[in-house]
């Protein structure tokens, strides 16, 4: 099925979803806005497939598929602004824990270039074989000339092979920093966002639970998450999905469990979004709390 195809298919899901619920609660005494759905990021209601566009989730390069529409100026936004921190930093991991399938474009430096730095592509191939590319259209000739003069041979006397010659290379590399970056949990919040309207559809949309994670997901840069909803352990495959946690009362609440797979690894993530209740929102500072008298 082609990208129209199913865009057309899953708006008839929504907007069938839409209807069934307007007619048949108190919306249909005011909510007149006609056939059609709403974006589930901004709630603008659409009356044409043609006016949304596909949403991945999780993102496609780590494992999504398309389950829901979003309009186009959603999808833009927080798939630059949000989707692609998320990205960025499970290979920034991957490589910097030297996985099989890793790759990153980093400076390097010696002793023999003194301050200057070299840009080189660095990767871990399918084996973990390290593997180094120096592109001269990156760098300045003379530099980088000096770098591979800099190199090192010894001649040592192996065992049944005989006399042989090694060449080193040395270099180092900036120390990787962990990046607390808001738009990094941000993302993660709008898998799990989008997993819930998925599996429940618009009623989701009208809850004052989810109108809290919409504000926090369209304005990155105002509203500060601190990732109290990214739950430290790890759950099991059961819990692949949505859970909802009814006891103890104070953590009511839905835990939604996804994977992020990259090409060198796979991240399991256990995110708590509030309930149905109107005072479910609270639960972030309470987790906050249980897990600061915890430590």
């Amino acid at each position: 099925m082609n990208s129209k195809a199913t865009r057309f298919k899953i708006f008839k899901i929504y907007a069938d979803n839409l209807d069934y619920i307007v007619k048949n609660s108190s919306l249909k005494t005011h909510y007149d806005k006609g056939y059609g759905v709403n974006c589930p990021l901004c709630m603008k209601h659409f009356t044409s497939a043609d006016e949304l566009t596909l949403e991945h989730f999780p993102p496609y390069s780590l494992g999504g598929r398309n389950l829901v529409l979003t309009c186009k100026e959603c999808n833009n936004t927080t798939g630059h602004e949000v989707d692609a921190v998320l990205l960025n930093t499970l290979k920034e991991i991957d490589f910097y824990n030297f996985k099989p399938n890793s790759e990153k474009r980093i400076k390097v430096n010696n002793p023999e270039i003194g301050n200057n730095q070299i840009n080189a592509d660095l990767k871990f191939d399918e084996n973990g074989k390290f593997l180094m590319k120096f592109n001269p259209k990156i760098n300045n000739p003379g530099i980088l000339d000096i770098f591979f003069k800099s190199e090192k041979k010894e001649v040592k006397n192996y065992p049944l092979q005989g006399f042989r010659t090694t060449t080193k290379l040395e270099f180092t590399t900036p120390k990787y920093k962990w990046k607390n970056n808001e738009k990094l949990d941000l993302s993660l919040l709008k898998i799990a966002y989008l997993t819930l309207f998925h599996k429940f559809g618009h009623i989701y949309l009208f809850t004052k639970s989810s109108e809290i994670i919409r504000s926090k997901i369209l304005n990155p840069n105002e509203n500060k998450t601190g990732g109290k909803f990214v739950l430290p352990q790890e759950f099991p495959d059961k819990n692949l999905g949505i859970n909802i946690i009814l006891e103890p009362k104070e953590f009511q609440s839905f835990l939604v469990v996804f994977d992020l797979k990259t090409k060198s690894d796979i991240y399991r993530l256990s995110i708590i979004l509030p309930g149905f209740s109107d005072s479910d929102d609270s639960i972030y500072q309470r987790i906050k709390i249980f897990y600061s008298a915890k430590n």
